[in-house]
């Protein structure tokens, strides 16, 4: 059986496991993101994890050909190195690629952590859409399109920066890390909402902040409605953009608040007109946390020919 590593880095937590060519997690690890201003310690977290997976029972006998590392931001045009990573600063210019290849002894490919979540809940979905788009909210927000079989990366390498879509355009419009005002992943990722719960001196945790909102607390309402309004919008515009036949929403913040999911599904309704296509379905994550790491091994190995 052969088997790849997927890793999912994200701005809170790592996660890597090895997956086989269905799909299926054989064993895994997952910590908080390692910040130690240059990445050694990540680097060195990553090295002893696949030491241990390679040695868990589950993956004996199945040694991983390949690693597929997702992580947020922008790559270079050969995926060796991160260009730009607004979560992650420290990763930025360093040739992180050849640096884990060399501390594991395997073929190394740098994915974008939306292409990948993607691409897992693409394959997962085992159904012949030909128009799939894959939203994640989480520290920031992501998004991936998949037209024919094929990630769409006309910018990049990916189908441009669909988190930092204008969704508010007034003057007090909230200031994104990318420089601009408005920006979905400023408004509804989940900083943002920890900004916003503070400030009306709510539980900053996501969690509690759902608790909250089913409890019918007004402001907490207030914000996830808000954060709704805004995600709703962003959904309309990338349906004229791309026509999806699906569009699945995923990630951290709405895996802690549902809330925030059902009310923009919602919202996109209301605001949806007669270039929406009909026949469009939005839909919930089938992996969860695993797609990244179950994504970023189908596309290693089949980038490498595995």
């Amino acid at each position: 059986m052969k088997t790849a590593i997927g890793i999912d880095l994200g701005g809170t937590h790592v996660r890597v496991g090895v997956a086989d060519t269905a799909g299926t997690l054989l064993a895994s690890r997952r910590d908080r993101t390692h910040r130690d201003g240059r990445g050694d310690q990540l680097l060195d977290w990553l090295a002893k994890s696949i030491e241990e997976l390679m040695a868990d029972r589950h993956v004996t006998g199945n040694r991983p050909d390949c690693i597929g590392w997702a992580l947020p931001g922008v790559l270079e045009a050969d995926r060796s190195r991160v260009v730009r990573a607004m979560n992650l600063r420290f990763l930025e210019g360093r040739a992180i690629r050849d640096e884990l290849s060399r501390r594991c002894g395997l073929p190394v490919m740098l994915e974008s952590d939306a292409a990948a979540a993607a691409w897992g809940e693409f394959v997962a979905a085992a159904e012949p859409e030909t128009r799939f788009v894959y939203l994640a909210i989480g520290t920031g927000v992501g998004a991936t399109v998949i037209l024919d079989g094929q990630i769409v990366r006309h910018t990049r390498n990916t189908a441009g920066q669909l988190g930092h879509l204008i969704v508010d355009a007034s003057p007090e419009a909230a200031e994104c890390r990318c420089g601009a005002r408005g920006c979905l992943e400023a408004l509804v990722s989940g900083p943002a909402l920890e900004r916003a719960a503070a400030k009306h001196h709510l539980p900053e945790s996501l969690n509690e902040l759902e608790v909250a909102c089913c409890e019918g607390h007004a402001e907490a309402i207030r914000i996830i409605d808000s954060g709704a309004r805004y995600l709703g919008a962003a959904l309309v515009s990338i349906a004229h953009i791309y026509a999806p036949d699906r569009l699945v929403l995923g990630g951290g913040v709405l895996r802690a608040v549902p809330s925030l999911r059902a009310r923009a599904k919602e919202a996109c309704s209301e605001v949806s007109g007669d270039l929406v296509p009909t026949a469009l379905e939005i839909r919930d994550e089938l992996l969860g946390d695993q797609a990244g790491m179950i994504g970023a091994a189908g596309l290693a190995r089949r980038g490498f020919g595995l």
